[in-house]
């Protein structure tokens, strides 16, 4: 849900909400304890911590794009060379937000 609300926010020209939304779902995922020590939580920490250099710079559109892809990334299962994605369905089965949710679902209502 994340990025469906991301995405439309970014083509209707507002770079900075869709950057803000997906950096608040990055930093939700990132708080939860499976995810902390998990490949998920550290391409999502690399990519928080470059999308937040480039908001210092107001760079909204790039630093939405970084993050937009660690969700992609996160989000690619089928990819057979991609051990982030790899992992995905095997976390939250295990319980991620403690009710079989998905987790790109944490937060937005």
């Amino acid at each position: 849900r994340t990025i469906q609300k991301g995405g439309p926010l970014y083509n209707e020209g507002n770079k900075q909400g869709c950057y803000v939304l997906y950096l608040d779902a990055a930093r939700i995922v990132m708080g939860q304890e499976k995810i902390k020590k998990s490949l998920i939580g550290e391409r999502l920490e690399q990519a928080v911590e470059e999308a937040s250099e480039l908001g210092e710079k107001e760079q909204w559109g790039e630093a939405a794009w970084v993050l937009r892809h660690a969700f992609d990334e996160i989000l690619g299962d089928n990819d057979k060379d991609n051990p982030v994605g790899r992992r995905r369905h095997t976390l939250i089965w295990e319980g991620l937000n403690n009710d079989g949710d998905s987790w790109q679902d944490a937060h937005i209502s």
